[in-house]
């Protein structure tokens, strides 16, 4: 049986959201968590099923359970315009100076430097158009 190292998952997660905190120059890490599982939450919530998964597969561990956390496939994807995307997001972001789209922002730079290439591609590839602009 491998044994899971809860200390790693936790130290990686740390800096995936150690990279939006600095992107959004935050002092505050419940915001920033919050903020990312905002983006991601919505984002989620847009993707195919079958990408939500693909995607979830290159989270951290402890990531990955704020994803999936509350998903629910049934209904899904909801077809977001970009303005209701935009409002999704922040309807679920805490009271903050940041707006939307610089937690959109934020949350795209953090995957781009940390899942690989394909799957941003594959992430973009199911966007319709107005939403694909906010993720390149």
């Amino acid at each position: 049986m491998a044994q899971i190292n809860f200390d790693k998952t936790l130290h990686k997660t740390h800096e995936w959201l150690h990279d939006v905190k600095n992107y959004l120059e935050l002092e505050d890490e419940e915001k920033t968590y919050l903020i990312t599982k905002a983006v991601l939450h919505t984002l989620r919530d847009r993707l195919t099923i079958e990408e939500v998964f693909q995607f979830g597969e290159q989270l951290p561990m402890l990531m990955k359970g704020f994803y999936y956390e509350r998903y629910k496939p049934a209904n899904k994807p909801i077809k977001f315009k970009k303005a209701e995307f935009i409002k999704a997001i922040f309807l679920r972001m805490p009271e903050t100076k940041i707006s939307p789209e610089e937690a959109i922002a934020a949350v795209t730079q953090m995957i781009k430097m940390r899942i690989s290439n394909g799957e941003i591609k594959d992430i973009i590839a199911v966007l319709p158009k107005d939403l694909k602009e906010l993720f390149r």
